[in-house]
């Protein structure tokens, strides 16, 4: 959520500059907390990735505190009917094939922890952080190249993603630098809580 924040505070702070939108207090809340897929006019429409992310996470911690395979099976079936009720099927299929690839058994019988495996799994975690970091900023740049610079689309397409490949690189450095901060200040608290 830390590089969610700060773009998603700055569409809201637009939004209620130059009311893009009408938006009420509780959808704000909402597309702050990140559940914009649940609305039916969202203020950041690109932000819908993020409620399902967040479902993801949820997801994965119930398959993982469910110990019985019929239990994960029922799991994964709510899971199926949910992304099909919000026409995400694919995407949890997808995630749900990612999760397999990432898994203790498949990575120990297939790759038997390869330096090639090692070497692939950094490449797309890399890759990941970057179109994360894109995908929040695009919609916005995009709104910004054509209202505002009022390019046309050929121009606009250059623009816009040079615009914002930049933003991504800056917003993800700043996103990791905040996380350090708080994963310091979580160590130094545990290190009082021990002392």
């Amino acid at each position: 959520m830390i590089p969610y924040w700060p773009v998603i505070s700055l569409v809201i702070f637009f939004n209620e500059l130059y009311q893009y939108k009408s938006t009420g207090f509780f959808e704000y809340l909402v597309i702050f907390f990140g559940g914009s897929m649940f609305l039916d006019n969202p203020l950041y429409v690109v932000a819908w990735f993020i409620t399902l992310i967040l479902g993801f996470y949820f997801y994965i911690f119930l398959v993982r505190l469910s110990g019985k395979h019929i239990v994960k099976y029922l799991v994964f079936a709510c899971g199926f009917a949910i992304s099909l009720l919000f026409h995400k099927m694919f995407y949890f299929l997808a995630f749900n094939a990612g999760y397999i690839y990432k898994s203790k058994i498949f990575v120990d019988v297939v790759f038997k922890k390869s330096n090639a495996y090692r070497k692939l799994n950094a490449v797309m975690f890399e890759i990941q952080n970057y179109c994360y970091s894109f995908f929040l900023l695009h919609g916005g740049v995009l709104l910004f190249s054509i209202n505002v610079l009022k390019l046309s689309s050929a121009i606009c397409f250059i623009v816009s993603f040079v615009l914002t490949v930049i933003g991504s690189v800056i917003l993800f450095k700043v996103s990791q630098h905040f996380q350090k901060i708080s994963l310091f200040s979580i160590g130094k608290t545990n290190n009082a809580n021990i002392n």
